[in-house]
Parts: C-alpha cells; structure tokens; sequence
C-alpha cells in the first residue's frame, strides 16, 4: 500500500530527526539506482517541512532526474518544491563532465559568514564545460525536451504494460518521464534479459535491492518509432527466456 509505504518512510525521518544531530536531509525526488522509483505526490513536500521543523536542510539530487529526464526542468518542480540546495550532473554536461551545487542566498552565504572555511576542487569552473552546461540548459528550454519526456514517457510506460503486461518474469512498470524501470522477478533474469539485449544492439543497465530491475533512460530526444522497437524486442527476449 502506497499510503502506508508514505507514512513508514515520514516516521522513519522524523525519528532521526529528533535525535536534534541530523545536519541535512538527503534525497532523490525520484529513486534512480533503487529502481526507477517515482514516490507519492507528497514525499517531497512533507519531506521538506520535517527537515524545517527540526530546525535542518533538504537537499535534493537531481543529478539524474534534473533537466528534463524525470519529465520536468527539475524533478522537485512537479510537487512545488525548492529545497535548501540543489544537486545537478550528468545531463547538465551534454556528453562532457560536469556539475553544479545550487542553494539559497540564506544557505550559501555560510561561505561569507565564515571566511576561514574554503571550498574548491581541481576542476571547478572549467571554462569549456560551463559553456556547454549552459548550452545544454538552453537547448533543453528551447526543444522543450522536458515536456516532451513527459509525453513521450508516459507513452513508453504504456507501450511497455501492453506488450509485457502479460509476461511472468515482469512485476512491475514504474518511473517518470524517460526515467523508467522494469521489475522482474529477479536479479539472475534481469542479468539474463541484459545480456540478450546486448547480443541485440541494445544497452540496458540494472537497479534495484536486488539487481531486478532494468532502468531504461533512453536520450530525450528518442524517436518514438525507435521506442517501440526496443518494446518489441524487449518482449521477444522476455517471452523466450528458459527456465
């Protein structure tokens, strides 16, 4: 049960929480590695009112939901929510390494409030790699490639229940956007079904507690057509698996 899965996880923080020695509150808006997993509506809200009312910060990871992957510019954005500091990688590069640490004007003025601490990292500001984050950030906004994950995304989740809805090995379909996750009966079959899409041209990492889960993040910009053919191969390898 979603609701009671929601309620279990709020008790959990906010029992930590009390112990008053918790300096941040550390978070997905969606569940990457752990299997594509998109929570409650709510999560994120009540997670960052808690984090408040024990005095500390939310900070929110968007290293792989941000720009437009989990179907919005930011994935927090879908619920309302601006956490204290914001994470963001992987995409923000196009292709090229980089990462950026966002926060409020009160959270990072602790750098001028405190002079004798110093952050830096050998390659902060690379000129290159900023550039092209900025390009990045540009062309997502302009090509609307936030939306279009959204759209494209919620047709890929619904390509996938109808082609292996039926299947044994198949447990589950979940994610946002063009962030999605296949859960199969086991971590042995999601290693077997990898390794056939592999012998097929396709590229397929696994997450989940137990490896179960084959997490799908095709480029944004993905050609439906192309889409549904990893649908129907996906199905063909699945329905062809051996015992």
């Amino acid at each position: 049960d979603a609701d009671a899965d929601l309620d279990r996880a709020l008790q959990t923080v906010q029992e930590h929480l009390a112990s008053g020695e918790v300096a941040a509150v550390l978070v997905e808006p969606v569940l990457g590695r752990g299997g594509c997993v998109d929570p409650p509506s709510q999560f994120l809200p009540d997670l960052l009112r808690l984090a408040h009312e024990a005095g500390t910060l939310l900070i929110v990871d968007e290293i792989w939901t941000g720009l437009g992957r989990a179907g919005a510019l930011l994935a927090s954005s879908r619920v309302g929510v601006v956490p204290d500091i914001l994470c963001l990688g992987k995409g923000l590069g196009g292709g090229l390494p980089i990462s950026a640490c966002l926060g409020s004007d009160h959270v990072m003025g602790a750098w001028k409030r405190n002079p004798g601490v110093v952050h830096t990292s050998t390659f902060q500001g690379n000129a290159l790699a900023c550039s092209t984050g900025v390009a990045t950030i540009d062309s997502v906004r302009a090509q609307k490639l936030d939306e279009r994950a959204a759209r494209v995304g919620q047709a890929f989740q619904t390509w996938l229940r109808t082609s292996l809805g039926s299947l044994p090995p198949v447990k589950a379909i979940t994610g946002a956007g063009l962030m999605v996750g296949v859960a199969l009966d086991s971590g042995a079959t999601a290693a077997a079904v990898t390794h056939a899409l592999l012998q097929r041209g396709y590229i397929v990492v696994t997450g989940g507690r137990d490896g179960q889960v084959l997490t799908l993040t095709p480029p944004l910009t993905m050609h439906e057509d192309l889409l549904e053919g990893f649908v129907d191969c996906l199905a063909d390898v699945l329905g062809n698996l051996r015992p």
